[in-house]
């Protein structure tokens, strides 16, 4: 394959360095410092390490390459408006916490502490934002057919690792006397905006996720056209993400008043088929779409930095 600046980027070891820092310079612009969001950017520090850590265990790319964190911090970076959110931040580190084992149980049928661990993160993410357990169905059916390693006892395991964090907070519930906040904190899951209010995502919001969208539409049909060059194993990990990251979109489409976490979760999905796609392609017209994917990146960093 014929290398371009494109495919050289990619490839090259400063490459998450560069990106990094462009991340801490954006922090600070959005005035990560003076409004004390210091819980913030560590979460995402620990959860770009934990995106690193997902791609390595996996070898989710075919050449040694740092593009899916860069990506994951880049496509993070236009989303300024998401900056000041602690749940939101802690969401996300959780989100891809319950992945990294998750993916290490693939055709595993003696992976129950894993599954264990993996729904204890979402379990405790659940407390932040209970709407997650709407995706506790559908990580089971993922586990079903693209990891082949759910089974009776790996249910069971997952299911007591997503109800250990309401072990404690029942009881405290009851000790402190508080069953409204948990009556509220459950009844959320039947709250429905019906109509649909658009009007609930401003205009930087909807051109952010409509740009991650197309991306991931461009990025997908390249992935599934060319997925003979890769693993079965890769492929079913890419299918895990397409299947998370499609109900996202849709649950944002659905009830958009929630943008504020599951845009999280797409950006989490999304970032690895990027990354395959400009890692992996090398023509003039991916070049070309390479340096105007980065400039509108930066376009939406700077234009979404929290007023």
């Amino acid at each position: 394959m014929r290398k371009l600046l494109q495919n050289k980027i990619a490839e090259s070891g400063v490459t998450l360095t560069v990106v990094a820092t462009y991340t801490a310079i954006i922090w600070l612009l959005a005035g990560a410092v003076n409004n004390g969001w210091w819980v913030q950017m560590s979460c995402l520090g620990f959860s770009t390490y934990l995106m690193v850590e997902l791609n390595n265990s996996n070898a989710l790319l075919r050449i040694r390459s740092r593009m899916i964190s860069s990506v994951f911090l880049a496509l993070t970076c236009t989303t300024g408006f998401l900056f000041p959110s602690l749940n939101g931040s802690l969401i996300s580190f959780l989100f891809i916490a319950t992945l990294l084992p998750l993916f290490s149980s693939y055709q595993d049928s003696k992976s129950q502490g894993r599954y264990y661990f993996a729904f204890l993160c979402i379990g405790v993410a659940s407390l932040l934002y209970v709407h997650l357990l709407y995706f506790v169905p559908l990580l089971w059916l993922s586990s079903i057919f693209y990891l082949q390693s759910l089974n009776v006892r790996s249910w069971i395991a997952s299911l007591l690792g997503l109800i250990t964090p309401y072990w404690f907070f029942l009881p405290w519930m009851l000790y402190a006397d508080k069953w409204s906040l948990a009556y509220s904190h459950f009844s959320a899951l039947l709250q429905f905006e019906f109509p649909i209010r658009y009007s609930s995502l401003p205009v930087e919001v909807f051109g952010t996720i409509l740009f991650i969208i197309i991306l991931m539409i461009i990025s997908q049909l390249n992935f599934w056209f060319n997925s003979y060059k890769d693993r079965i194993r890769i492929r079913q990990l890419y299918g895990f993400f397409a299947t998370i990251g499609w109900i996202s979109v849709f649950f944002i489409f659905f009830q958009p008043q929630h943008y504020e976490y599951l845009l999280r979760i797409l950006i989490i999905c999304a970032s690895p088929f990027v990354a395959h796609f400009f890692t992996l392609t090398s023509s003039k017209f991916t070049n070309i779409l390479f340096f105007l994917t980065i400039a509108i990146v930066l376009a939406l960093s700077i234009l979404n930095l929290p007023a």
